[in-house]
């Protein structure tokens, strides 16, 4: 604005002041319309809650939005360190990484937490109680994990009583490109991962393969161990 002024100060006569008033205030209605529409087009789209892709703001349901950045910033390596991170889940592993785990969500049933890859079930019908391991799950190629907290009954069936968590992967796109990575540290730790991703055309394609090993992970609490 104050650009505008000088130069209509500068190079336009006394008697044009209202005119380059008026000019002002017409814009003013056009700029407070335009600062909406740029916070819409940055607010993050949740699927789960509704099924639709559905702005934050509109989501009465409690829900979490985790997303590739933040899974990299903090180096999180596994579906359970990310949901370990997460309120309202308790997540129950047997061991280190790659042991049964089991997710508690408000309280229910392990059996009561709806788990989504790409909006697919997967369950696992063959243990007891239909809950899925999710101990093994990596998390080298989640684009996004959406935590929904508490009854998806009337969209996800019974067993989402307790909540729904929907896993969404990464696409391909752009040029082919390659990625490797390897990590090591403390208590035998090695990580690989690799990835090729491209697109051509309509055609999106992406291949990633991860693996974690992690040896003599403590699993005793230190006051039941005998001294020395």
């Amino acid at each position: 604005d104050e650009i505008l002024q000088y130069v209509g100060r500068s190079r336009l006569p006394h008697l044009d002041t209202a005119n380059v008033k008026t000019f002002f205030l017409s814009t003013s209605p056009l700029v407070l319309c335009l600062a909406p529409l740029a916070a819409r087009a940055d607010e993050t789209l949740i699927v789960t809650a509704t099924r639709l892709p559905t702005n934050a703001s509109q989501v009465a349901s409690s829900v979490d939005v985790v997303g590739a950045d933040e899974i990299a910033s903090r180096q999180l390596r596994s579906l359970p360190d990310i949901l370990a991170t997460l309120p309202g889940i308790n997540v129950v592993r047997a061991g280190g990484e790659g042991g049964q785990t089991s997710l508690f969500t408000r309280g229910t049933n392990s059996n009561h937490t709806k788990v989504l890859l790409d909006g697919v079930d997967i369950s696992d019908p063959s243990t007891p109680s239909g809950a899925v391991d999710l101990g093994r799950v990596l998390a080298g190629d989640v684009a996004k994990v959406e935590v929904l907290r508490g009854p998806g009954s009337g969209l996800y069936g019974s067993d989402a009583i307790g909540g729904v968590i929907n896993i969404i992967t990464k696409g391909g796109e752009g040029p082919l490109s390659a990625t490797a990575r390897f990590e090591g540290g403390s208590f035998d730790t090695f990580n690989q991962f690799g990835e090729v991703s491209g697109s051509d055309g309509g055609f999106l394609y992406r291949a990633t393969i991860q693996h974690v090993h992690s040896g003599a992970t403590p699993v005793t609490p230190l006051n039941l161990l005998p001294v020395g």
